[in-house]
């Protein structure tokens, strides 16, 4: 079973196709050419994302109508709510993508949130190894071509996409080699004259043979989760909620504290702000914001604040705080908000020997935020 159904009510929906291949028995096999490794995390971060979009289904950009799910784990059979899972194999795939498509058309509002998680490569677009494809001893016979099939999307209805490619760029040269007699697959044709503009999110991982597999999940799904509960918040229409633009930031900052020199980062394209986000957060961020200047001298001197730019007023921090402080020998100040448009600036009185000076504007959705006002000396005496 791939089918699992939430919502039938007529209106747009968040309908979802999940592939994730994680056992490669082809390629384990004594007679193949290639071989590749099992990926038990790929299996983790697909289900975790399955679980996530149903726990989070009341504050989703559309209500979750439905999830299509293939799923191949070295360990054995996969299940999930309860059911039975079938696995990516190419023969598997076609009658799935066809009921994921059909509901997609229903109504031009829903999104369609594709995630592809296993071995891959970068061959004149990236290819997604669907296992158990011809025969044993050749791994490759089958491949899906993620460049096409989201060339093809765009000749659907829905106007939101979102693809989530949780697969290796640079296998080998010899696996390449391999690849290079073979096409893939796009599972979508693409005639020229029903292509349309939609908007469509791609978030990749940028180059994944730095463990990209690890751990108990990809480092790739575990980076999105994160940015989705927390890091990626932005002001949204009655709310706050994950914006596309604010991921690669989120995600990027998350691995490099996460997994440090393993972490590469990845990468977000987009060709439409109009996405809006994919979940909503409760209620704004809270961050750490600390305000310094630069040099470190001029602080004693200087009297901070900060500005909610919305208001013109001094910003108060979560436990209502004005933060406005006085010349003080500090190193710093800090303080804790919610996120939002915030200007800092430094007021120095007559004589001392620097300038006033407003800091940028920023906008503090990350866990925290250094801010440094950069003081210039006055002219003369």
């Amino acid at each position: 079973m791939t089918e699992f159904v939430f919502d039938e009510a007529p209106g747009p929906h968040v309908h979802a196709f999940l592939i994730a291949t994680g056992a490669y028995r082809a390629a384990q096999a004594p007679d193949s050419s290639i071989v590749l490794n099992p990926l038990p995390g790929v299996v983790r971060s697909a289900l975790d994302f399955a679980d996530f979009l149903v726990e989070r289904s009341q504050k989703l950009f559309r209500p979750l109508g439905s999830i299509e799910l293939l799923v191949s784990d070295p360990a054995g059979p996969v299940t999930w709510r309860g059911q039975a899972v079938d696995e990516p194999k190419m023969a598997n795939i076609d009658a799935p993508l066809k009921r994921w498509q059909k509901r997609l058309d229903l109504d031009e509002k829903s999104l369609a949130l594709f995630y592809a998680g296993g071995h891959g490569c970068y061959d004149a677009g990236i290819h997604y190894f669907a296992e158990e494809s011809g025969s044993l001893g050749d791994p490759l016979a089958h491949t899906i071509r993620l460049d096409g099939f989201q060339s093809g999307m765009s000749t659907q209805r829905c106007a939101f996409q979102w693809f989530i490619f949780d697969c290796c760029q640079d296998l080998p040269d010899t696996v390449a080699r391999e690849l290079y007699p073979t096409t893939g697959t796009t599972l979508l044709g693409t005639d020229a004259d029903q292509v349309r503009e939609v908007g469509q999110l791609r978030i990749e991982a940028a180059s994944p043979g730095r463990k990209a597999f690890s751990g108990a999940k990809t480092h790739l799904m575990e980076a999105l989760d994160a940015a989705l509960r927390n890091d990626a918040a932005g002001p949204i229409q009655g709310g706050w909620g994950a914006r596309p633009s604010l991921l690669v930031e989120a995600m990027n900052r998350y691995g490099r504290k996460r997994f440090g020199t393993e972490w590469s980062p990845c990468a977000v394209q987009s060709n439409a702000d109009r996405l809006d986000c994919l979940h909503r957060l409760d209620g704004p961020p809270r961050v750490d914001v600390t305000i310094r200047t630069e040099p470190r001298v001029a602080f004693p001197d200087a009297a901070l604040k900060l500005i909610d730019w919305k208001t013109q007023a001094v910003a108060r921090d979560v436990d209502d705080n004005p933060c406005e402080w006085p010349p003080e020998n500090a190193a710093s100040r800090t303080a804790t908000l919610y996120g939002g448009f915030y200007q800092a600036s430094a007021h120095f009185d007559a004589g001392i020997a620097f300038r006033d000076r407003d800091g940028e504007l920023f906008q503090p959705v990350p866990p925290s935020f250094d801010l440094a006002l950069a003081i210039e000396e006055r002219e003369g005496p």
